[in-house]
Formats: C-alpha cells, structure tokens, sequence
C-alpha cells in the first residue's frame, strides 16, 4: 500500500444533497466491493490505466470534502 498522502479538495454543493443518493447509482448491485457508503459518507475503488485509485467523499452541510489515492 502507498504511503502517499491524499489529494485534497472541498466542493460548494447546492442544498439539499443527498450524496449516498446521488452516487448510489455508481454500485453494481448491493454486494459490491468496490463502493461502500454509510452515514460518514462514501469510499470507492477503481483501477485506471496508471493503477488502483481510491476516493472518499464527505457531506460537510453545503460542502464536499473529497480526499483521493492512487
């Protein structure tokens, strides 16, 4: 695993959002492991042509917080 330190970035969002909603779409059914989402927000997998990647996404009121891997 990478010791790399997360890209960062937070995202102006229009009230309401309802994030696990919005992104539920992305999930190839509910045993899917490459995507979880619970009530602190949502962490996905995925393998690009450079390698493995990862993300996380947070609802922080009118805010997205976004921290990336990979």
């Amino acid at each position: 695993m990478s010791s790399e330190e997360p890209r960062r970035r937070t995202f102006p969002v229009p009230e309401p959002l309802d994030l696990a909603r919005t992104v539920a779409a992305l999930a190839h059914g509910t045993g899917d492991p490459t995507i979880h989402i619970d009530a602190n927000g949502l962490r996905r997998a995925t393998r690009t042509s450079e390698g493995a990647a990862t993300v996380c996404l947070q609802r922080d009121g009118a805010r997205i917080h976004a921290a990336a891997w990979g």
